[in-house]
């Protein structure tokens, strides 16, 4: 697959809320699995197996939220850095992987737009009824990663 045809799956798989993560992962061939044997500090990882292809690895002990950002973030990573990606990127709270942290940024900046992609966004706050909360069930994200995105306090 080219970057353009990652672009096109992930478009497509952003019509319909909540963005099924998973399997935008496996559309663009990558294998998913969850560990619950890591400290609770690593969230996940992704990384190039020995027989060419990627799999990402999440903390099953993380939230479901937190879970979902993991794998989109990692996506991020395949999409933005794949060349950079050896037999282990980690991703940590911490940002322990040794990556900069602009690397990193870039790959929040588009976890954040695989979810809530901005064109659902809009469509949700254009009802001045619909609070940051109502939107991050729609979006099946945090309460907090929903207020980030819209620029608002969380209302937690």
């Amino acid at each position: 697959m080219t970057i353009g045809t990652y672009w096109e799956v992930m478009k497509t798989f952003q019509q319909q809320l909540p963005v099924d993560v998973i399997g935008m992962a496996k559309a663009m061939g990558l294998k998913l699995s969850k560990t619950a044997e890591w400290e609770n500090g690593l969230s996940g990882m992704i990384r190039r197996e020995e027989d060419g292809n990627y799999r990402i690895i999440v903390n099953a002990n993380h939230s479901l939220h937190r879970q979902r950002f993991t794998i989109a973030h990692e996506l991020a990573h395949f999409i933005l850095h794949k060349p950079l990606i050896g037999d282990e990127l980690t991703d940590d709270a911490l940002y322990r992987s040794g990556l900069s942290n602009g690397i990193e940024m870039e790959a929040n900046d588009l976890a954040a737009d695989i979810l809530m992609p901005r064109a659902q966004v809009l469509r949700f706050t254009r009802n001045r009824e619909m609070t940051s909360s109502v939107m991050a069930k729609e979006f099946n994200v945090s309460q907090s990663a929903m207020a980030i995105r819209l620029g608002v306090p969380s209302e937690q």
